[in-house]
């Protein structure tokens, strides 16, 4: 009963507000529409900008499942990119926006890089490769994240990469290692970080950063990262070593990382020091959005990659990227819930493991579902999906 009461002095205020032309509680929060109708609305561009308005564009480039999404989520304190262990969950770049007093950051979470001969050979579609070459080329930063968990990723750079930052070797770029809550031995980070940036960050030689031996172990065990990258005089006198740029570059290692991060997504660890990073090199621009907008996305494509994810979840192998979704109905009540009915097309010889044992499979696929579009509404979802088999023939139904 209390919470029927506070939803409806809510509405009665929302009311009240747009009757006499009054800006209310709502229109001052971060949001994110709730139809198509409401995104349509939604103002694109800034309505007012801030004075000394700064500006900051960030792609976050790396290897499938190197943890982007969460990264974006904690990076813009909000949930709007799926996140799964299968790769390819992120299918097209994902925008994000932080605003921090007159600052503003505009983040691309990118599809996981590929070759040529993946992207064919998986049947992808070829976003996986464009969408990241067009984020990069409208960045102002390259933040390049390596899975430190990944004997493979972190014994040097995906050639992918390390072609991305030659195309754009201008562009500032920074290492972030993340999932180091999973690196039980924290001294093997500072050889991780040797590993990809042949032992240089901003022109700055690593183990010329510390005085011993001993005071390098006391500052990993101290969680004190960011005392190992100080940072120094840029890269000038890079030519005069012994070692070329060229001989790195040979090397599959990149000497131009500006600055080096060491984070958990998953946990939150060290992402408020790399969001104040980002917010410090934020230029004096205009705004490109409002102070209100959380992601460009529209609320179809979030209402899609929610079910998506889960299903990547549940299932293994080629199942869950053989799934079609159809939203076939989409209602919003007055006090702003959701409701959703959704058509699950699966090929006929899945059906029976995309329904589950008594239907255990698609009624854990609903609720997990209904919590994720929760989180990214921040309202209460109301979920009917439906299972069937291409083209048109119902066999199972869900609620939640």
């Amino acid at each position: 009963m209390d919470c029927f009461r506070r939803h409806s002095l809510r509405l009665i205020f929302s009311n009240y507000c747009r009757l006499f032309h009054c800006e209310s509680i709502e229109s001052l929060e971060r949001s994110i529409p709730k139809t198509l109708d409401d995104f349509g609305k939604f103002p694109r561009h800034p309505i007012e900008q801030p004075e000394n308005a700064r500006m900051l564009k960030v792609t976050i480039a790396g290897c499938p499942n190197a943890g982007k999404s969460t990264l974006l989520n904690q990076l813009v304190k909000w949930k709007i990119s799926a996140v799964s262990s299968k790769v390819h969950t992120t299918r097209r770049n994902i925008v994000g926006v932080y605003c921090e007093n007159e600052t503003q950051i505009k983040f691309f979470d990118t599809p996981g890089l590929i070759s040529k001969a993946h992207l064919v050979r998986h049947n992808l579609e070829i976003s996986f490769m464009n969408d990241l070459k067009f984020s990069t080329q409208n960045s102002d930063i390259i933040a390049v994240l390596i899975d430190a968990s990944n004997h493979r990723e972190r014994s040097k750079l995906n050639p992918g990469i390390l072609e991305l930052l030659r195309y754009y070797p201008d562009k500032e770029s920074i290492l972030i290692l993340n999932k180091i809550d999973a690196i039980k031995e924290k001294r093997s980070l500072i050889e991780i970080v040797s590993n990809l940036t042949g032992g240089f960050v901003d022109g700055q030689k690593i183990s010329d950063n510390h005085e011993n031996e001993s005071q390098t172990k006391f500052e990993i065990k101290k969680g004190k990262f960011e005392k190992l990258f100080k940072k120094t005089e840029k890269y000038l006198n890079y030519r005069d070593r012994d070692m070329t740029l060229e001989d790195e570059l040979m090397r599959n290692v990149w000497p131009k990382f500006s600055k080096c991060f060491m984070i958990s997504s998953l946990y939150n660890d060290g992402i408020d020091d790399l969001r104040k990073f980002f917010v410090e090199k934020a230029q004096l621009n205009s705004w490109i959005y409002d102070a209100r907008t959380v992601t460009s996305q529209n609320p179809k494509s979030l209402i899609i990659d929610a079910i998506r994810e889960v299903c990547l979840e549940t299932f293994k192998q080629e199942i869950p990227y053989d799934l079609r979704f159809q939203i076939v109905m989409w209602d919003i009540d007055e006090i702003g819930n959701i409701y959703l009915v959704i058509d699950v097309f699966i090929k006929k010889k899945f059906l029976p493991l995309l329904i589950g044992p008594k239907g255990s499979n698609i009624s854990k696929i609903v609720n997990e579902s209904r919590k994720n579009l929760s989180s990214i509404f921040r309202c209460d979802v109301s979920l009917k999906i439906a299972a069937k088999i291409w083209p048109y023939v119902q066999c199972w139904l869900a609620v939640s």
